[in-house]
């Protein structure tokens, strides 16, 4: 969290503070985060002060590494989709269900696009097994254009081992279209009718 936190930091010393976690075991989930911080922070190295050699040689490596293009639609997941349904699309049992090879991800576009459209609530069956949750957490409506929509459904049905065609403007606007005054979230039930 300090390392995330970071990143909002004005200052580009913040992150001769944050390079400190690389003194203790981390996990894929710090390092992206530190790498995420320093692309936000964007320091000149050699005008900050580290506490070790190893942690300006990290952060001049991230710093200097060159951008790597990203899907459109992964920027949208990593934005507000990963925090739940997580890097490898896994979820969080008994919280947030897989979309990791999903049936729901994989099957009926339109499906797809009311849940991102307007959100989903209640129990769901998942690869055709109940998922049950611990806490009633419902997915909120994403508030997404029609571009970002087709863009992030492209990119969960094209990864996470779904395999699945891409997710066009228009099929985003059609679906919106025709839901125009829906205003509640969605259930399983509902979607299967």
């Amino acid at each position: 969290e300090a390392v995330v936190a970071s990143a909002r930091m004005k200052q580009p010393e913040a992150i001769a503070i944050a390079a400190q976690v690389l003194d203790h075991p981390t996990d894929k989930f710090i390092d992206y985060a530190l790498k995420q911080a320093v692309k936000a922070l964007k320091p000149d190295v050699s005008k900050l002060s580290f506490a070790k050699p190893a942690h300006a040689d990290f952060v001049k490596k991230m710093a200097s590494a060159a951008p790597v293009v990203a899907h459109p639609g992964k920027m949208v997941y990593e934005a507000l989709c990963l925090n739940c349904h997580q890097p490898e699309g896994k979820g969080l049992p008994g919280v947030y269900p897989s979309i990791a090879q999903s049936d729901w991800v994989k099957g009926d576009t339109a499906k797809l696009i009311k849940i991102v459209l307007h959100g989903l609530s209640g129990p769901i069956k998942v690869n055709g097994s109940d998922f049950q949750q611990l806490a009633p957490l419902p997915m909120p409506p994403m508030g997404l254009d029609d571009q970002q929509m087709a863009d992030v459904l492209t990119y969960v049905r094209a990864g996470f081992g779904n395999h699945a065609s891409a997710v066009t403007p228009a099929e985003v606007k059609a679906v919106r279209a025709a839901n125009a005054t829906r205003s509640t979230l969605w259930t399983q039930e509902e979607l299967q009718q």
